[in-house]
């Protein structure tokens, strides 16, 4: 929540390095003088109404980012973009500020799930704390289908949008109350996107929400301990073993069955192949087999195997959905700003009625934060 002006300030001035503006152009956009402007963002000059709601215009956001928003990033996952100017850092920029938002109207809870996960301290520790995870949202061996549903529980809320190729795989940020939000870019494969989905449920669950991963992925050891927390949330052994076993038992060698488990789980190839060494079921020179030759679709298709449904590059945390939602029935934000905040998930004409007569303010926040 921004409590000053200097905090609103620097927001603004966030926002505008963002757009690729300078103080000059923003402020002619608006109509401000540049000093003016300048005073804005070092919280010298009060805002008024009508120049925030210019500001939020010429910089795309909403009244409700700059009176909530924080502009911090906490982790990313590799990418091309430098992360404060890529489409990621925005969309998880914005979706901080509307959880917060929403979290102050009380439609959204903290985690329900409790934790109780020892020091991470190396790879075995690590694995440990992907079965207590599992463990505590009741799936300990079998696939998780959503990822995004069955993580929400835990108090992470993720958002799945196409980054493009050149963005970063994913971002995570901590909120109050144990909450966190996560951005998956959706320009991925199904199994890439769920990895860095369960990468970031990693940071979230290890409490590692700060140590930033920028163009050093697989260097630094902590990252190391998230990816293999990661592996074991996607891939448990005390799933995939015995079924690796079946498998086999049913006259599948170790390509074939290697496809089904990792479309079964919903793992990428790469990711997959090294997990069943590290589970035991091939040895190292049949893992650099099957990755020098991964599987076509036709593989998958042949096997019947299927990954799991997935509902495609666009996708927003259910719970998140529906506290919106509740928010607009409750009158609490007007259509327009619900629609802002689902992000094109919903059309004008899919939203429910509202209870009474919309709200005034048009942006679903008060327009003097002060």
């Amino acid at each position: 929540m921004a409590e000053t002006w200097k905090d609103l300030g620097a927001r603004v001035a966030w926002a505008r390095k963002v757009a690729g503006l300078s103080q000059a152009a923003l402020a002619s956009q608006v109509g401000l003088d540049r000093s003016s402007l300048s005073r804005i963002e070092t919280g010298e000059r009060k805002v008024d109404a009508l120049e925030l709601v210019a500001l939020g215009e010429a910089l795309g956001r909403s009244i409700a980012w700059f009176t909530t928003a924080d502009p911090r990033v906490a982790s990313w996952r590799e990418g091309g973009d430098e992360p404060d100017s890529s489409r990621a850092a925005v969309l998880l920029d914005e979706l901080r500020s509307d959880v917060a938002q929403l979290r102050a109207l009380g439609l959204i809870a903290p985690a329900s799930v409790r934790l109780d996960i020892d020091a991470v301290k190396d790879v075995r520790d690590a694995e440990q704390a992907a079965v207590v995870v599992r463990r505590a949202l009741g799936n300990e061996a079998a696939p998780i289908v959503e990822l995004e549903r069955a993580v929400e529980p835990l108090g992470l809320l993720a958002y799945v949008a196409d980054c493009g190729a050149e963005g970063p795989e994913g971002g995570y940020g901590a909120l109050e109350d144990g909450l966190g939000v996560a951005v998956i870019n959706g320009a991925m494969d199904l199994g890439r996107r769920r990895f860095t989905l369960a990468h970031e449920v990693g940071h979230h669950v290890l409490a590692d929400e700060y140590h930033i991963d920028w163009g050093g992925f697989g260097e630094d050891e902590s990252e190391k301990l998230v990816n293999a927390f990661a592996i074991h949330l996607l891939m448990p052994g005390v799933g995939v073993r015995p079924r690796f076993e079946q498998l086999a038992k049913q006259g599948r060698n170790a390509r074939e069955a290697a496809i089904i488990i990792a479309a079964e789980y919903g793992a990428s190839w790469t990711a997959a192949c090294p997990q069943l060494m590290r589970l035991g079921v091939i040895d190292k020179a049949q893992r650099d087999a099957l990755l020098a030759a991964p599987p076509r679709q036709g593989d998958y298709l042949e096997l019947a195997a299927a990954p799991p449904p997935y509902p495609g590059q666009h996708v927003l945390s259910p719970s998140f959905s529906s506290a919106v939602l509740r928010a607009l029935r409750r009158n609490d934000i007007s259509k327009s700003r619900a629609l802002e905040m689902l992000r094109g998930t919903l059309a004008a004409y899919d939203l429910p009625a509202a209870a009474g007569p919309p709200p005034l303010d048009a942006f679903g926040a008060d327009l003097d934060p002060m």
